[in-house]
């Protein structure tokens, strides 16, 4: 959203999304919004009123702004990367452990529901490819991470479906959590190198912030924008939603049997 808004304007699609991040930054940031407002040289009343009025902030406090976000998130996720109680590796295999243990079925159906959804997504966006050079660049970007997260939760599906038997099974139990680390590594990398873009595709696709919020809550050390992003564009809501229908899965399985 900030190399588009960076082109000279925005349009009420951007809008919008830049009022859900106001609206959420304060306590997503830890930061108050009067604070915020200074570290991006406004007024101390810029983000009070704004979510107050639905004003149309000018072009340069709109780009202040959101920068000012943008360099506050990217502060506290140093601060929890170069924090020494943060979770080492035998940790996080121990959470992702405990977190299959407790609730494999609905990690399975949730991973297969996540996969789906990005095979759905590529084929969208393969239908949409652009002949603009430009905009190719960015559709081959966009269709990479959908690729990471199509094979990624297909992974996991396959690692958790093999535990149906023993789900303490421990060659069978390792592969589930060494899949689950592999992927949450993979999307965090990919997301530093290209954070711009996925902050603006995190507010299109569901599957972006649904896939992020799942993997933190099946234990993957997910310390990099990624959280910051989906906790800001309501990625836990659906995860929720996704969750939900998961769920409904489950009961149908289990009332057929």
């Amino acid at each position: 959203m900030r190399i588009r808004v960076s082109a000279g304007s925005y349009g009420d699609d951007e809008r919008e999304r830049f009022y859900k991040l106001a609206n959420s930054a304060s306590d997503v940031l830890n930061i108050s919004n009067p604070e915020l407002a200074q570290r991006a040289e406004l007024g101390d009343a810029f983000f009070a009123t704004l979510i107050r009025d639905r004003r149309y902030p000018k072009l340069e406090n709109f780009l202040r702004a959101l920068t000012a976000m943008i360099e506050v998130a990217n502060e506290r996720l140093f601060d929890v990367d170069r924090n020494p109680a943060a979770p080492n590796t035998l940790q996080v295999s121990a959470k992702i452990t405990q977190r299959i243990q407790q609730d494999r079925q609905d990690l399975l159906v949730l991973s297969k529901s996540l996969a789906q959804m990005a095979l759905n997504e590529i084929d969208r966006l393969d239908a949409e490819r652009p002949n603009d050079p430009d905009r190719v660049k960015d559709y081959e970007k966009q269709r990479e991470l959908l690729k990471i997260f199509a094979d990624g939760f297909a992974r996991i599906a396959d690692a958790l479906a093999a535990l149906e038997a023993d789900r303490n099974h421990p060659v069978r139990l390792s592969k589930a959590v060494k899949a689950i680390e592999s992927v949450g590594d993979g999307i965090s990398r990919w997301w530093k190198a290209n954070e711009d873009e996925a902050i603006d595709w995190a507010f299109r696709i569901p599957v972006l912030t649904a896939g992020v919020a799942a993997l933190g809550w099946a234990g993957a050390n997910m310390t990099v924008g990624t959280t910051v992003v989906a906790a800001l564009v309501g990625g836990t809501r659906v995860l929720k939603a996704i969750g939900k229908r998961a769920s409904t899965t489950i009961r149908k399985r289990a009332g057929k049997r």
